[in-house]
């Protein structure tokens, strides 16, 4: 954390030792799942006009790449001209 003095950060890593560790993993979820909502936001603002699927697909391939992305989350992009 570099905007964060080091006794803030003391104390927050000392907050995190004494959580359980299903607390931890419950914490760690929560902030992947505020990341990627984060990612999905910045993508609908760089493609307002995209649709829910395209930007599905543009978060999966930025996270996993495009053979990932291909496989899993398949659309064609050739197919529109908001990407």
């Amino acid at each position: 954390m570099l905007d964060t003095s080091e006794e803030i950060q003391i104390e927050y890593y000392g907050r995190l030792r004494e959580l359980t560790p299903e607390e931890r993993l419950e914490k760690t979820f929560s902030l992947i799942r505020g990341l990627s909502e984060l990612s999905i936001s910045a993508l609908q603002s760089e493609f307002p006009e995209a649709s829910y699927d395209e930007i599905v697909f543009l978060f999966a391939k930025k996270l996993h790449g495009l053979a990932i992305a291909e496989k899993y989350f398949p659309f064609d992009e050739s197919a529109t001209s908001t990407l």
